[in-house]
């Protein structure tokens, strides 16, 4: 009587074993995947004034996360000031994020503050660093995602949860803050011959006086 109880018992362990085993290995090998992509990027955020406008009009008075899916690669829990690192400069912000991967994406909320005397127009301009010139060269969204498989995306609002879009031509007040959207994203199809790669971007935000 007590032979195919036992039997029941050996087979049920085994079939517990395969659950837990195979969810195991599926995580294991997601983990290599991303493991195996050592790029890193590191894009910065500057202010830049103009003829009409001092530099110092403007200031970056408030950033934060909205959404990321950095990988935790030296399991210590700890992503911020680790594997993404935001640093407040003297004109911007410097975002280090490393590593990153395909479909790797951050999305960074930037509050620009009036701090000048009159209104202002606020635009922006993107650049990547080039080794072979050591200079920055100009370049927009489509050669983002030609030259370096990163898609960009941004856009000025008027409140920091990023539902009220900034109107075109909109005046920013004296003292008045709006927010910019930087969303960067890595192609999920980027190729393997970007692997090892380190990018640097910066994304200028201009300020000229109203109504010019």
């Amino acid at each position: 009587m007590e032979r195919p109880y036992r039997r029941h018992k050996r087979y049920l362990s085994v079939r517990l074993m395969t659950v837990l085993v195979v969810p195991m290995l599926f995580i294991n090998m997601s983990s290599l995947g991303y493991a195996l992509w050592n790029c890193s990027i590191t894009t910065v955020v500057s202010l830049k004034g103009s003829s009409t406008i001092p530099q110092e009009d403007i200031e970056i008075v408030y950033w934060h996360v909205d959404s990321t899916n950095m990988y935790d690669v030296n399991c210590n829990d700890e992503i911020f000031g680790d594997e993404l690192k935001i640093e407040n400069q003297v004109d911007g912000l410097e975002i280090i994020a490393d590593p990153i991967f395909p479909s790797w994406h951050l999305t960074l909320v930037v509050g620009v503050k009036n701090v000048g005397t009159v209104p202002v127009n606020l635009a922006y301009a993107i650049y990547y660093w080039d080794e072979t010139v050591s200079d920055w060269v100009p370049t927009d969204e489509a050669g983002l995602r030609t030259q370096f498989s990163i898609i960009y995306e941004d856009g000025f609002y008027l409140d920091n949860e990023l539902t009220n879009p900034m109107p075109p031509g909109y005046l920013v007040s004296v003292d008045e803050t709006v927010y910019k959207k930087e969303q960067i994203t890595m192609d999920e199809d980027a190729p393997q011959s970007l692997q090892g790669k380190n990018f640097t971007f910066r994304i200028e935000i201009i300020a000229t006086k109203g109504g010019i």
